[in-house]
């Protein structure tokens, strides 16, 4: 009965060492899927730039527009997105489907005003007749 508690002991100490073992394992494929793919973050993007104008493979001037440009690049993300807009009024789920506010197209954008003269803006010609007919239009 001695050897029981050492072999569970043991047991314990392989199954740590196999866990450590397979995090280990995971850690340096991450690591390396990370360099095999490149730079994904803006971040890092910018700091191997930074690299390549120290090594002379890049010029200071080509730094600076490329960082100006993901600079650019990064504030429209921000102002443009959905969360970029939380007032909108959202649509509401009924027995038909979705209603839009009026005024709002589904997304909560406000829908286009008609220009004079635009003639997707005109109304019908239906709905301009005047209701006591054709030959009593303009006579007065």
């Amino acid at each position: 009965m001695n050897e029981a508690p050492r072999i569970l002991l043991a047991v314990a100490g392989l199954t740590v060492l196999a866990v450590l073992g397979s995090a280990a394992i995971a850690f340096v494929q991450a690591r390396y899927k990370r360099e095999q793919n490149g730079a994904t973050e803006d971040g890092s993007m910018l700091d191997r730039m930074r690299a390549m104008v120290r090594r002379g493979e890049m010029s200071q001037e080509e730094f600076d527009a490329v960082r100006t440009n993901m600079a650019q690049r990064a504030v429209t993300r921000k102002t443009t997105g959905p969360s970029a807009l939380p007032d909108r009024p959202r649509a509401t789920r009924t027995g038909d489907g979705l209603r839009a506010p009026s005024g709002f197209d589904l997304t909560g954008a406000p829908l286009p005003t008609p220009q004079p003269g635009d003639p997707t803006g005109e109304t019908n010609e239906q709905d301009n007749e005047d209701p006591e007919g054709p030959a009593t239009r303009g006579t007065t």
